[in-house]
């Protein structure tokens, strides 16, 4: 054992291999040899019990046949005599049952018991088949006699086939019955009989001493083989043994030594030993084992000493290192200092220029002044923005920015960035988008203000380096739960783009894709490195400020950031209501009015107040189901074709979960087709309303379901629209379906000719391209309009269409273009001779209808309320407050749209 201890790896490797061998071959053989014995044994085992069952068989067969032949005898019963030749003929078990015998292998004695068997079988055979013949002659039957039995004939004439002696022709009938009888119980019958089920138990005998005999001899070979397995499992134990020794001697037990040297010197090391970084912490080990492990020992001794040696320089440039990395630390936190308080220092100043800017500006300016005065401005919101900048980066750097916990919406945060930034982006011709999903909360706990600076930094460098094309910013809501929500932003552009070498470096501060970026569209290269730094300290370091960007082709800037729900209520932008001004005459009756269609919905909203009904709007399926969850209402007025969530989707969603289940559901539909109406009652609504209605049709489906009169009172038409009653643009049947209402009458005509041309435009190219679903969906759209508006023609055509569509027809657009061309015109001529009225006649300005107009616009953050406030501020100025006024200019200037409303509604 002590030469083993010098072995090297090869040849410890050989012997363990060679002894696994071994071991695994004696345990394999005698796994082998002891499966091998036990297959005997249980095939012994089978044979006598399949034999056993075949010579049973065999027997019981043999009595079977004698049973039904003196049965027949007996009885004279035809079904005895087909029983015996079926079993004969078709079943055939004893052919069967000896040929299974003579397969096997049998010995000499047992063949040829097995053969007098079926010999004196066959004998037997013949003397019942004799029997059976006399029967039939004593009952004197042929086959004829069994006309409906094709196999009981062939049997009969078998029989009748059989030859019988000649002594028995000539007997009687009774004779016969009597003979057969006796053939089959006299003595002669019993000793064929015996002859037959002797050498069957003979055979019985012999086969099963000679199993037994096998048997026997299988279990003895178990036994020893049990016996040579338990040896060579104790042999392959000592085997292993010896491998285990080996390996313990040359490699377990040196590692343990080497192992035990280390811990040992670890324990005995002070903390004061360790800073000094002396030689005598290096240990030495003394080699063991074999020749690797051994040749392992020097070689570390020999990098020991090495490591020692380089252990002290690498502690003297640490120390040197960590005088440096402290100086620097103290520098930067000077620098950061110096910065803030410079920032803080210029922004005084700047401020002064700002205002007086401003000042300036409101007294009278040459065109020269003007433009020093612009330039002056731009120069200051320039060195603003970059002051802001600085400041901020040195807060991040200091770590001294704090995040507030606020209640905010996230969408008027958004709506906030637009308005700001939509000036930009319409001199750039940009278009500016906002895709708001609509799962998104009411209010949220964060702090709106940094969010608002990152978004203004994504979106202003977005607008600044697009030349053509879009911007579009995103908001959406993920893992939303009771207590909290992830806010989802993306900012997307089709400007220059970033090139993939400084996609990691453009978050660096004071970093711009190329040189020239900074001489063409100017900044200083921090937004977005603060940007990026305020969404991980916002988030906990959990996210960050994505990019995905092709040069040439524009880029896409998106984060997330963690949001609490706020528990206050805010007021719902989506679903709004108007109020008729005479409380006292108002219907305690509250409708929900869902259309997506803007002209469709301010017609119809105008017809259903005029009613004295309360009526809320929807714009779309889902804000439908949001508004129904939180109030209920009376009455819901349902357009079925609406994108997203169509309107049988929404009565259905009403239904499934018991909400408003009081309340009646009518459809509003263009659609008159049978399978229409029968769709509506399926998904639980009450009935139908055809588009465009009359207002008396639907005044009487709504008495219905509100129990009482509504308001019916008849509007006095206006003389300037008396005139016009054309069946293209009928003036004066719209302004008395709109209570009178030529404002709003004006807003929807022309509504129509900016924005349906180009619906017309794609239906015309649908149908003739042969995309008929989508060019049924514009006409169902226009159908409504038209009818609201009372263009009456055109609502025909678009009805003659939509059928000859369904039914396959070809579409001739010559009549349609014509009507449409008639129709425009006089839209055209309404729009001129009923602009919308100017300073100069502001006394024929409804005022009450005016505020109620602007407070809509400003409550939608629609540029349109500061627009409207501007063009007819003499006619504010008349009828408001002097303090009210200005409080509302200021708003108005200033783009403040929640201002605007909250003074309005005071």
């Amino acid at each position: 054992m002590r030469y083993l201890r010098v072995w090297d790896n090869r040849k410890i490797m050989i012997v363990s291999v060679t002894l696994f061998i071994a071991v695994c071959a004696i345990v394999i053989c005698g796994y082998r040899y002891m499966n091998e014995c036990t297959q005997n044994e249980s095939m012994a085992q089978n044979n006598r019990y399949k034999f056993t069952k075949l010579s049973n068989d065999l027997a019981e067969t043999s009595d079977f046949l004698t049973n039904e032949a003196r049965k027949y005898a007996v009885t004279g019963d035809i079904s005895h005599l087909y029983n015996y030749w079926y079993e004969v003929r078709v079943s055939r078990t004893r052919d069967k049952v000896i040929g299974q015998l003579k397969e096997a292998d049998l010995q000499k004695k047992e063949k040829r018991n097995l053969k007098s068997a079926k010999k004196y079988s066959d004998e037997l055979i013949k003397t019942e088949a004799c029997s059976m013949r006399l029967v039939l002659e004593a009952e004197n039957k042929t086959e004829k006699d069994f006309c409906s039995h094709r196999r009981l004939r062939e049997y009969i004439r078998y029989v009748l086939k059989y030859q019988i002696p000649q002594k028995y022709e000539n007997l009687s009938s009774q004779e016969k019955r009597k003979m057969a009888v006796e053939l089959l119980y006299n003595q002669n019958y019993d000793v064929i009989k015996s002859r037959i089920m002797s050498p069957i138990e003979l055979f019985n005998k012999r086969l099963n001493h000679r199993l037994d005999d096998e048997v026997k001899a299988a279990v003895k070979g178990c036994r020893n083989a049990l016996v040579v397995l338990v040896g060579c499992l104790i042999a392959a134990g000592v085997l292993v043994a010896f491998i285990l020794t080996i390996l313990y001697k040359n490699y377990v037990k040196p590692l343990n030594s080497y192992t035990n040297q280390l811990k040992n010197r670890e324990k005995n090391t002070k903390d004061n030993e360790l800073n000094t970084m002396s030689e005598n912490l290096i240990l030495r080990i003394r080699p063991k084992g074999a020749l690797e492990l051994r040749e392992f020992g020097r070689i570390y001794n020999r990098m020991a000493n090495v490591l020692a040696l380089e252990m002290k320089k690498s502690h003297d440039a640490w120390t040197e290192m960590k005088k440096a990395k402290e100086e620097a630390i103290e520098a930067n936190k000077a620098k950061s200092e110096f910065m803030a308080r410079m920032s803080h220092e210029l922004r005084t100043p700047l401020n002064a220029i700002i205002g007086y800017i401003y000042l300036l500006r409101k007294g009278t300016l040459s065109s020269k002044q003007e433009k020093y005065c612009n330039s002056i401005s731009v120069a200051s919101e320039d060195l603003l923005e970059l002051i802001n900048g600085v400041l901020d980066f040195s807060k991040i750097e200091n770590e001294k920015i704090e995040f507030e916990e606020i209640s905010f919406s996230p969408i008027e945060l958004l709506k906030r960035v637009y308005v700001v930034m939509e000036n930009e982006a319409s001199r750039k011709n940009i278009k500016l988008n906002i895709d708001i999903k609509q799962d998104i909360p009411e209010m949220v706990v964060g702090d709106s203000a940094r969010l608002h600076q990152i978004l203004m930094n994504l979106v202003g460098n977005a607008v600044k380096f697009t030349e053509k094309g879009s911007v579009t910013i995103e908001q959406r809501v993920e893992d939303w739960n009771d207590d909290s929500c992830v806010l989802y932003y993306e900012v997307r552009d089709t400007g220059i783009g970033i090139s993939d070498e400084k996609k990691k470096e453009i978050f660096e501060p004071f970093v711009q894709d190329d040189v020239s970026i900074n001489r063409k569209y100017g900044g200083t290269g921090l937004g977005l490195a603060i940007s990026k730094q305020l969404i991980e300290l916002y988030s906990g370091n959990t996210q960050t400020l994505n990019l995905e960007s092709k040069k040439g082709e524009g880029s896409r800037f998106y984060f997330r950031v963690p949001a609490k729900i706020s528990k206050e209520e805010k007021k719902n932008n989506d679903l709004h209501t108007d109020r008729e001004n005479d409380i006292e005459e108002e219907l305690k009756f509250n409708v929900l009015l869902v259309d997506d269609s803007e002209i469709n919905l301010a017609v119809e909203k105008e017809i259903l107040e005029s009613f004295g009904l309360t009526v809320y709007t929807a714009d779309s399926g889902k804000s439908a189901v949001r508004f129904v969850e939180k109030q209920g209402v009376d009455l819901i007025l349902l357009d079925l074709r609406m994108p997203e969530m169509d309107g049988y989707e929404v009565a259905e969603f009403i239904r499934k979960n018991h909400i408003c289940d009081n309340t009646a559901i009518i459809a509003l539909t263009a659609d008159a087709a049978q399978d229409v109406f029968e769709k509506i009652k399926k998904s639980g609504m009450q009935e139908y309303v055809i588009k465009p209605f009359k207002p008396y049709d639907m005044r009487k489906v709504i008495e219905k379901y509100a129990g009482t009169n509504l308001k019916n009172e008849e509007t006095v038409e206006n003389e300037n629209n008396s005139k016009n009653n054309s069946l293209y643009f009928n003036v004066s049947e719209c302004l008395k379906n709109m209570n009178n209402n030529s404002r709003l009458l004006w807003e929807l005509a022309d509504s129509f000719v900016k924005k349906q041309s180009k619906n017309i435009d794609y239906m015309r190219i649908h149908i003739s391209n042969g995309n008929y679903g989508n060019a049924r969906g514009i006409i169902h759209d226009l159908k409504g309009m038209t009818g609201n508006l009372c263009m009456t023609l055109m609502y025909e055509e678009l009805v003659d269409i939509e059928q000859k569509l369904k039914t396959g027809k070809q579409v001739n657009f010559e009549k349609f273009d014509a009507l449409w061309k008639k129709t425009r015109f006089e839209l055209e001529q309404y729009i001129k001779e009923y602009k919308q009225p100017d300073e100069e006649n502001n006394e024929k300005i409804d005022f009450d209808n005016l505020v109620t107009y602007i407070k809509k616009m400003s409550s939608e953050y629609d540029m349109q309320a500061v627009d409207m406030f501007l063009k007819y501020e003499t006619l504010f100025a008349k009828n408001m407050d002097r303090d009210k006024f200005l409080n509302l200019q200021d708003a108005a200037l200033q783009y403040d749209f929640e201002k605007m409303n909250e003074i309005l509604e005071a």
